[in-house]
């Protein structure tokens, strides 16, 4: 076989390889919401976050406005802050959970799923379920049961911690 022919037949394998590559990355960029979302782990922090909705809600009759801060249901309202749940297909961001109050008198409250190094997702929650537009364009999105799932959160979220 020519030295061109067989320089012609690794550049084509290279070629070939990279194709099959590229073709790999976007079929997982495609998809990556439906390997890395855990429906149990969703389950799991919308039981737990129940009991804090249920405080917010009654600090909110109470008091006219949701808390400034998680924190601040404690302990009139909560003997602590329960943990965010984890799972054993998420290597968890933390324990906590992520709470704001927004500027439209509602809040969100968030859990975060950690997947890389720097790349998180999150379970949000808003009473209103009156989620950004941008979020379902920009990002791949999962509704469970009125709460949404976030792919990409620390791109897109900005939530403070409790």
């Amino acid at each position: 076989m020519h030295a061109s022919r067989k320089q012609w037949l690794l550049f084509s394998g290279v070629c070939f390889g990279l194709t099959l590559a590229a073709l790999e990355y976007v079929g997982w960029g495609a998809n990556r919401e439906l390997r890395d979302f855990d429906p149990g782990w969703a389950a799991a922090n919308i039981r737990a976050a129940a009991q804090i909705q249920e405080a917010l809600e009654r600090y909110q009759k109470d008091h006219g406005s949701y808390p400034p801060s998680l924190a601040t249901l404690v302990p009139d309202y909560l003997a602590e802050i329960p943990a965010a749940s984890t799972s054993h297909r998420v290597r968890p961001a933390n324990d906590r959970w992520y709470y704001s109050r927004e500027p439209d008198g509602q809040y969100r409250l968030c859990a975060l799923a950690m997947h890389w190094v720097s790349s998180f997702d999150a379970l949000v929650y808003s009473p209103s379920q009156q989620y950004p537009d941008a979020w379902r364009r920009e990002c791949d999105c999962i509704d469970v049961d009125g709460w949404i799932y976030v792919v990409g959160f620390n791109r897109r979220l900005r939530c403070h911690s409790h």
